[in-house]
């Protein structure tokens, strides 16, 4: 759906609800022109006075003497962020409680070689954690089943169903199986996820006649397919596959087939098989509408029902395996290293999947945690431009006022966080660099230089050869850096050996002189301490001979 200002919504992050934050508004509510809409499509605004007076049904239905859905419904405007002046919608009232409403169509919406358009919005007011918010399309006689419950027939569901991690917009498609002679669930393998915001929230579900789908979330497009071509897309699958490995033959690599050899199995036809019928026949008592154009509308098919008499299997019976000849080997290995594979019994042909049955009505009926849970502006019809102006006449303006609003209605938290350090590319727009923006510069460009590095290693690491391979000039880089780095740090690691080595050796070298210098001014305070004693002894020694030599002199003149 082309939605009006795509690159509005972007800017708006629908994603995580982020809005932009301005004055608080409301804009005017404004009614679908329903003239401008084909006679086929169904528009619902829930501008009533309360739900009493609507055309919606609360079921009452029972279950073990109990009431089932003992929660309530309303038609009010939204309490909680509202974005649109006298804007109402169908509210889920309690919280933890099973709901249920059902409207019925004034005339069965008829799909058959036409485009299916359903398309709705969504608001929990209150955010969601569990619970449910699908819408269904029931079956053309639901209403004369007795009271809407989960066991009410239906063809279409679709919308958001949210528990805990589990996180989807669902789509289920129901066909009927005439192998197993019931109507069977198809469902959307590859689901997108579902808006858990307090805004309204737009979902689209677009059946084309060609068996396209898309599902789109806010006008933009989520998820899309083909219901045949893309056998992956549902499960079980719209068509069983046309063959399927034999359970009871031997893998092929241990088997021993020998070319030419014959298939022994044998089958007959089932009995009560009737050859005469085909599996689906025109609907009884239906004509060509009188407002149908072929030229405008293509060439006018009558919709088709199971036919009763095929109980057992319709049409042309085919054997599963031919025993009427001998199969080379070739024929016989389908499927090289495993087992053989046989036709499909249990496969049957649905070719236009989207040739829903005719839809009587539109119901509700879901579990939720939460309450305040609003549905608003249901469209159902074959056109997507229908779809797509009503998209942009209601959504669009409502979700701009509840997105300024809900930004208005928010309260700043007191720590705000930190901003991230700046980029390498937000650095090298700057024009300006003080000296603080240099070195946070070099800083980012190593770490980023780093994380390439080891990420790089890594591979190596990993797959050798085929990094090498891949890009070989970053190998000869990085092993031209590894060996440059290396050789300068081997080279500084000399320099600062070289350099404690000689601090060390004059070190000794000075002490050792000191050592020596030391020993010498020692020996030569002791050469002359003996000299001076020895010169002492000799003057003392004179002395004493002089004296000698006057005692006798002495001596004598006392003899005298």
């Amino acid at each position: 759906m082309k939605v009006r200002n795509l690159t509005f919504l972007a800017s708006l992050a629908l994603a995580s609800g982020v809005c932009c934050a301005e004055e608080l508004k409301l804009v005017d509510f404004k009614e679908v022109d329903k003239e401008s809409l084909d006679d086929t499509s169904f528009i619902e605004q829930f501008q009533y006075e309360d739900l009493e007076k609507s055309d919606w049904k609360v079921s009452s239905a029972r279950k073990n003497e109990q009431f089932s859905y003992v929660g309530y419904w309303a038609i009010e405007e939204p309490k909680i962020i509202p974005g649109m002046k006298g804007d109402k919608g169908l509210v889920m009232k309690k919280a933890a409680a099973h709901h249920a409403i059902s409207y019925k169509l004034d005339k069965p919406f008829d799909n058959h070689n036409n485009d299916l358009v359903l398309q709705y919005e969504v608001k929990f007011q209150e955010g969601i954690s569990c619970g449910g918010a699908y819408i269904k399309l029931l079956n053309d006689d639901f209403d004369n089943l007795g009271e809407f419950n989960s066991e009410t027939p239906y063809q279409v569901m679709f919308g958001p169903d949210i528990c805990g991690a589990s996180n989807k917009v669902r789509f289920i498609l129901k066909r009927y199986n005439p192998i197993l002679r019931e109507m069977e669930e198809k469902q959307l393998v590859n689901t997108p996820f579902a808006r858990t915001g307090k805004v309204s929230t737009l979902y689209t579900l677009v059946l084309k006649k060609n068996q396209d789908f898309e599902i789109r979330i806010n006008g933009e497009i989520a998820v899309s397919g083909n219901l045949v071509t893309d056998v992956d897309a549902m499960n079980p699958p719209i068509e069983p596959p046309r063959e399927i490995p034999d359970e009871f033959a031997l893998n092929l690599d241990e088997e021993d087939v020998e070319e030419g050899s014959e298939v022994t199995k044998e089958e007959s036809i089932p009995e009560g098989w009737n050859e005469n019928e085909e599996p689906f026949i025109t609907k009884p008592g239906v004509t060509k509408p009188k407002e149908w154009d072929d030229e405008e509308d293509g060439v006018w098919e009558p919709p088709m029902i199971p036919n009763p008499k095929c109980a057992n299997g319709c049409g042309k019976w085919k054997p599963t395996v031919d025993n009427s000849k001998k199969e080379p080997e070739k024929d016989q290995q389908k499927k090289k290293g495993g087992k053989k594979l046989v036709a499909n019994p249990k496969y049957y042909s649905d070719p236009t999947p989207s040739n829903i049955e005719p839809v009587g009505g539109l119901g509700f009926e879901l579990w939720n945690m939460h309450k305040d849970i609003l549905f608003d502006n249901i469209y159902l019809g074959h056109s997507v431009e229908e779809a797509e102006r009503i998209g942009n006449d209601t959504f669009i303006p409502k979700f701009e006022a509840e997105c300024v609003n809900e930004a208005a209605s928010e309260t700043p938290a007191s720590v705000q966080p930190v901003p991230p350090p700046p980029t390498f590319n937000d650095i090298l727009e700057e024009e300006t660099k003080s000296f603080e923006e240099v070195i946070e510069f070099v800083k980012v460009l190593f770490d980023s230089q780093v994380i390439d590095i080891k990420k790089y290693i890594a591979d190596f690491k990993e797959n050798p050869i085929p990094t090498i391979v891949e890009n070989p000039l970053v190998f000869i880089v990085y092993c031209t850096a590894i060996i440059s780095v290396s050789s300068f740090l081997f080279v500084l690691l000399g320099v600062f050996s070289y350099y404690i080595f000689n601090l060390f050796s004059q070190t000794g070298y000075e002490e050792e002189k000191k050592k020596i210098e030391n020993k010498s001014a020692k020996n030569t305070t002791n050469e002359e301490s003996v000299k001076d004693k020895s010169d002492s002894h000799v003057e003392g020694t004179s002395t004493s001979v002089a004296v000698s030599d006057d005692i006798p002199t002495e001596r004598q003149s006392k003899k005298k």
